[in-house]
């Protein structure tokens, strides 16, 4: 669902429903809701946790809120209120209310606010006036309230805070993947919220999607049909979870489903962080460097009139680390960057005299963001250490207009080696390619051109059911940006009642790790650096594009019948100037910023193309263990800790640890010349990068297949669909649209 964002005379109308607020003059309405804030939460979610101290009330404007005590006692619906009642008397929730039926978003009054300007003396003067009594309930449904007699609130003591702080600390996988600050743990702790459960009764199932991690207060809990390790004990089933136990800490990363079945088996009570609350933890991190990063630039001439685009313009900045006698910026040399000094110092050399030092806040290369220019001085880093921070003009100049328009904005190259009347009465089916629970794929030919082509087919009802609009529409986006010849390209869009289609270039060689796998490919070099060649031309074009790859895998790697690679499935791909936040993928190939979820950026693209590399040449995943937290553990310390094997070539080791530094501006890739460091890099030394581009180079592997082979063994193929593995699907990436023709974009417009 798309962010609901509510103008002014909408959150006025809103507030001017809550009965409470009757008293209020216009004026001071429309001060309180100036002072408001928008919140969506996802189904499931809580507004407000039962025991949990006021820090506002809710005023719902969209989706519907489902009421608890003990269970379930009332359903919610816009214009209903909750926790006015607590806001005003200060006191706790008694209730807990939760989104239902799907998202829901509403207007959070803060108490502070609604406080200090006054307006809670207007109420309470009003209540005693006319001598309401209020009853213990705190919301308002259908101009009714409900008695919540023999409901006894829960306190939340520093005791508990103590106890909720000290888990999360302990917790081995939270500190080493997540890494938070004393003040990120206070944070969270903060927010918990308790829930009691019966003998018996489950916390959550084997397969559930996980939004939550929990803190054992009191009982038993026990793990069930489980390949999971908790802080209890060994994985497996019987695991027992004792008071100051804790587990799910998964769910904090991202939408897993879960791996076991977790019941309590005396009854007890758990503290609970949400997803949710992690999350904004971590964007109030972020908010704070880049409020920072705008407090240094914002004096600078080219962005004193840019105050609206300055979040974008703080985000799209790189930081990049140096040490003493480096030269981040040398005379004479093309200058497409503007450079600030974040920490550290720098000297600012011309033709070899030392001419000044530049400290923190120092700028160079203002102008290079408007037009080309040369470098007029040296940088040479003057201290230990030094950070500056660098914005390409490319950047600069995608985020000076809105990111809803960015597509229109990116150099968009046509097919022009397809007809623009490719209409979908003129395919005529051949067979089928794959198939799954997302629908099918199958080989078509172009009757008037006698060309073959793949059809993906996505069900509609696999895509509303599944809450995957966003991710087919970013799909269609990102794929009908590019043209390459190292990437599949999308030729042509259709739709019909029952699915959306994806007219798509076709590789039969098929996938990569197949090959690997049967044709015994790992640890040859020849095949490893080709493979790796061509993704890395794949990865520069989208690149250019300003789009994120960030599912690169053996997997996602197509064979032509020449023998070349192409690359594929572009549901998490996003159209991105600067960093975003969701973190998606393949667990095996995520980049520490990927699961410290601090931002990245393209980086995480060449880090995935280091462990594939290393996949290549091994055979195996640098970073393997028995379960995935474990793995992510290691992925945070990096490759400083993973095992070469002897025989491996220096030049391919330097290339792997190159791609993955732990920082990721340190990156090979990431520096000013791009992908020429890699081209340059003495593991290609021999390579023949200009036959590569021109397909004049020899494949080491061809497809032994022919187009009339291909085609019957489409014919013979059984269509029955297989189950698809589940896997992180982003959140809040994409472009959702609840309205019922999302679909309308899929009409043949690709070359309108």
């Amino acid at each position: 669902m798309a962010q609901v964002d509510l103008n002014d005379a909408e959150k006025l109308q809103l507030l001017q429903g809550v009965p409470m607020f009757s008293v209020l003059e216009r004026d001071e309405m429309e001060l309180l809701a100036s002072a408001c804030e928008v919140v969506t939460f996802l189904e499931g979610e809580e507004a407000m946790r039962s025991g949990e101290s006021s820090q506002g009330m809710h005023v719902l404007a969209s989706g519907s809120a489902k009421r608890l005590i003990s269970h379930e006692v009332g359903v919610l619906s816009a214009g209903d209120s909750i926790g006015d009642c607590e806001m005003l008397k200060g006191m706790p929730f008694q209730e807990t209310v939760e989104a239902f039926g799907g998202p829901m978003t509403t207007l959070h009054v803060e108490a502070l606010a609604f406080r200090a300007m006054g307006f809670h003396k207007k109420v309470n003067a009003l209540q005693k006036k006319k001598g309401l009594k209020r009853r213990d309930a705190s919301l308002t449904a259908a101009g009714r309230r409900a008695s919540s007699a023999g409901y006894s609130s829960i306190a939340f003591l520093d005791d508990d805070f103590a106890m909720i702080a000290d888990a999360i600390s302990c917790n081995q996988n939270i500190r080493e993947v997540l890494n938070l600050t004393p003040e990120q743990i206070s944070y969270c702790a903060r927010e918990a919220y308790r829930k009691e459960f019966a003998a018996d009764e489950n916390v959550f199932d084997k397969g559930d999607n996980g939004h939550r991690f929990y803190i054992v207060i009191s009982g038993l809990f026990e793990v069930r049909n489980s390949d999971i390790v908790t802080t209890a004990g060994t994985s497996g089933t019987g695991v027992i979870l004792r008071p100051s136990d804790t587990f799910g800490e998964l769910a904090l990363l991202y939408n897993a489903p879960r791996s076991a079945t977790v019941t309590c088996v005396r009854a007890g009570a758990v503290w609970v962080l949400s997803r949710t609350t992690f999350r904004n933890c971590k964007q109030k991190q972020m908010q704070g460097r880049i409020l920072e990063y705008s407090e240094l630039i914002r004096t600078v001439d080219v962005f004193e009139q840019r105050g609206a685009q300055m979040s974008s313009i703080c985000n799209a900045l790189e930081e990049r680390a140096f040490v003493r006698g480096e030269m981040p910026v040398q005379q004479g040399m093309p200058m497409d960057c503007f450079y600030v000094v974040f920490e550290g110092m720098c000297q600012s050399i011309r033709d070899g005299k030392v001419e000044g030092e530049l400290v923190k806040g120092a700028f160079l290369g203002e102008q290079s963001l408007l037009r080309e220019e040369v470098a007029p001085v040296s940088l040479r880093v003057a201290s230990d250490k030094c950070t500056i921070l660098r914005l390409d003009r490319a950047s600069f100049s995608a985020v000076l207009h809105s990111e809803s328009d960015m597509s229109l904005r990116l150099p968009l190259a046509r097919l022009s080696s397809v007809s623009r009347e490719l209409h979908r009465g003129d395919l005529q089916r051949q067979g089928v390619l794959g198939a799954g629970s997302f629908g099918m794929v199958t080989l078509e030919r172009h009757a008037p051109s006698q060309a073959l082509y793949a059809l993906k087919a996505i069900s509609k009802d696999h895509i509303i059911r599944d809450n995957l609009k966003g991710m087919v529409l970013n799909e269609k986006l990102c794929q009908g940006l590019l043209d390459s010849d190292f990437v599949v390209r999308l030729v042509a869009t259709y739709r019909d009642d029952a699915h959306v289609y994806l007219l798509l270039e076709p590789c039969f060689g098929g996938e990569l790790f197949d090959a690997f796998q049967e044709r015994e490919l790992f640890g040859k070099e020849a095949h490893a650096k080709f493979y790796a060649a061509c993704a890395a031309l794949g990865l520069e074009h989208m690149h250019s594009r300003r789009i994120i790859y960030r599912d690169l895998k053996l997997e996602n790697c197509l064979l032509t019948l020449t023998g070349y690679l192409k690359l594929t499935d572009f549901g998490i791909s996003k159209v991105c100037v600067g960093k975003t936040y969701t973190m998606c993928g393949t667990a095996d190939y995520f980049a520490p910023e990927m699961l410290r979820q601090t931002g990245h950026n393209r980086g995480v693209d060449w880090w995935a193309l280091g462990v594939m590399l290393y996949m290549m040449m091994t055979g195996r995943a640098p970073f393997e263990a028995f379960d995935t937290m474990r793995v992510y553990r290691k992925i945070i310390k990096g490759f400083a800790k993973v095992t070469f094997p002897d025989d491996l070539p220096e030049h391919c080791v330097g290339m792997i640890r190159g791609l993955c530094q732990r920082n990721p501006e340190d990156r090979l890739t990431m520096g000013s010349l791009g992908i020429q460091n890699y081209k340059d890099h003495p593991w290609y030394r021999t390579f023949g990068w200009q036959s590569l581009e021109a397909f004049c180079l020899q494949a080491p592997y061809v497809p032994e297949l022919t187009e009339e082979a291909i085609v019957q063994k489409a014919q013979m193929r059984d269509v029955e669909p297989f189950p698809e593995v589940p896997m992180p699907t982003p959140e809040g990436d994409g472009l959702v649209d609840e309205d019922v023709s999302w679909d309308e974009s899929f009409d043949m417009d690709l070359f309108a």
